[in-house]
């Protein structure tokens, strides 16, 4: 019984670190419905997560854009805002495009 208890204090607290840093909508029930939907779901969030980490410790245009805005929301508006409306060839081309000092296209 104590083990059990120590995982599901491990998890949480993983759980709320994820939950903390991202900024995500990643509640820790997702269900279990037909064909796993929201196992993928939960997956997919953890690999965004995951990319999002990996970026910010070794992309140094990734890092730059930080400067932009202290709050993660801007941030990531700011980058949607970019995906949406232009095309790359590489992430390394995007990153360099946001920080090129370019306004960001208007939103449809």
């Amino acid at each position: 019984m104590e083990i059990t208890r120590r995982r599901w204090m491990i998890e949480n607290g993983v759980f709320k670190a994820m939950k903390d840093s991202t900024g995500g909508n990643f509640e820790p029930n997702f269900g279990h419905g037909k064909e796993y939907l929201c196992d993928n779901f939960g997956q997919l969030m953890v690999a965004a997560w995951l990319m999002d980490q990996l970026c910010l410790l070794t992309c140094k245009y990734f890092h730059a854009i930080q400067h932009f805005s202290t709050a993660w929301v801007v941030r990531w508006e700011l980058q949607r805002t970019y995906l949406f409306d232009c095309e790359m060839s590489t992430w390394v081309a995007f990153y360099r495009f946001i920080l090129k000092g370019i306004d960001p296209p208007e939103l449809r």
